[in-house]
């Protein structure tokens, strides 16, 4: 009986705790929004590169051939392009 008491107030403990976590979480990120930092992963590609892939295809250049010359995946190409039209 008493071993379950405790293992109750444990978690409750923890379950609090992941709430105070949770809500640390949620305003470190409204903050950084609020600073206007960029979260998430880095693009993999730069404007110059999206420039000069945008040039190579209106040259005729295969998505496949261009997506080999600067080492990404077509998808990742596409979703790039995609992004900023």
């Amino acid at each position: 009986m008493t071993a379950m008491l405790i293992a109750q107030v444990c978690a409750f403990a923890a379950q609090l705790e992941r709430q105070s976590i949770a809500r640390r979480t949620t305003a470190g990120l409204k903050r950084a929004r609020a600073e206007g930092k960029r979260l998430g992963r880095p693009p993999v590609l730069d404007e110059d590169q999206l420039t000069a892939i945008r040039q190579d295809l209106e040259e005729g250049m295969a998505v496949a051939a261009v997506a080999r010359k600067y080492g990404v995946p077509r998808s990742t190409l596409r979703s790039a392009l995609d992004r900023t039209e």
